[in-house]
């Protein structure tokens, strides 16, 4: 059994994290805004307008909707960087620069640092540049894995439905809350 509990939120209805042992998940029904605290996190908030394809996928979403959103993403920050634990977005976010986080490549603050994955390495189809935003966890603690997909195994990104491209395989899943585990807060 794990030594602690970890929140997952802004996941989906139908995610890998419901079968982990240990965790919490808040997806659209227990709505993540409801999160009080009292554990690490593993964070996926909503990415659609904080990604490079905000454009399109915003095409019919009302401001509104997309100020919401965001604010869901700035919030997600703030429930990582005090809580600890890891916040999940595609590579090239904006909420990188709204929020000013560190860089991939900046360990300025060993405490607090981006890494940059391939969601290939965890099996799934494509390569899916994600950063994650690691918070509370020593730098020497965070090992990425080596998994690697051989070419012929990839689906083109295009070719997957909304489920699909947003998916979390259980391999990454697993990670992610090992690290929110090795948090600060997830060592108490």
């Amino acid at each position: 059994m794990p030594s602690s509990q970890v929140a997952a939120l802004f996941v989906s209805g139908r995610t890998i994290y419901r079968h982990l042992p240990g965790v919490e998940v808040f997806d659209k029904r227990r709505d993540a805004r409801q999160f009080a605290g009292g554990m690490s996190v593993v964070a996926h908030p909503p990415c659609r307008h904080w990604s490079r394809l905000r454009h399109q996928a915003g095409a019919n979403a009302t401001a509104a909707e997309i100020e919401e959103e965001k604010r869901l993403g700035v919030w997600a920050v703030e429930q990582v960087m005090r809580w600890g634990g890891v916040l999940e977005q595609p590579a090239g976010s904006l909420l990188w620069d709204a929020c000013q986080l560190p860089r991939c490549g900046d360990y300025s603050d060993a405490f607090c640092f981006t890494e940059y994955i391939e969601q290939s390495w965890f099996g799934f189809p494509t390569p899916k540049a994600t950063w994650l935003l690691v918070c509370g966890v020593p730098r020497r603690l965070v090992n990425v894995p080596t998994f690697q997909l051989r070419a012929k195994s990839l689906a083109s990104f295009s070719d997957l439905n909304s489920f699909e491209r947003s998916r979390t395989m259980r391999p990454m899943a697993e990670w992610l809350c090992q690290l929110a585990r090795a948090s600060w807060w997830g060592l108490r």
